[in-house]
């Protein structure tokens, strides 16, 4: 299944489902069935916002379990959607560096994305440079947004 093949939202909740339905086979968490119930819903309403957070959260999870797990559901997500995390996450990679050469952050998502490299990037080794420009995006996006809320 391709995503120009589908709607947005029915992308999400089929690559969100993928995920889930492989956590299940590793786990036995109980609470897979209320988030599977919370995703239906979201698609019922349309709420892409969600479904996007839900997919972001999703894949971040994914992302830290073991290197033959994250290879299992990179195999599957490919076959099922022609690319993977890897491919997600090139793609962050490529945004977040067109960032850092713009020098500043200009909406709420970009800030977001730049947030989520931090997070990937901390306690990692050789890497402060990197969030310490980040982090100077970061804070110059909150305070021009805190100074356009003063006007």
């Amino acid at each position: 299944m391709k995503k120009s093949n589908i709607t947005k939202i029915e992308f999400l909740r089929d690559w969100i489902l993928t995920i889930i339905e492989f956590i299940s086979l590793k786990t036995n968490d109980e609470s897979i069935t209320e988030l599977v119930e919370a995703i239906d819903k979201a698609y019922e309403r349309k709420d892409s916002r969600g479904l996007q957070c839900v997919f972001n959260d999703m894949n971040e999870w994914v992302s830290g379990f073991s290197p033959q797990d994250v290879k299992e559901i990179n195999t599957i997500l490919s076959s099922k959607f022609g690319f993977n995390l890897e491919d997600k996450n090139k793609k962050d990679l490529v945004k977040i560096k067109a960032i850092v050469d713009r020098g500043c952050i200009k909406n709420n998502g970009e800030y977001y994305l730049i947030k989520g490299r931090i997070d990937a990037l901390n306690g990692m080794d050789g890497h402060e440079d990197e969030m310490d420009r980040l982090d100077r995006l970061m804070t110059d996006y909150e305070l021009s947004k805190r100074n356009n809320v003063k006007d």
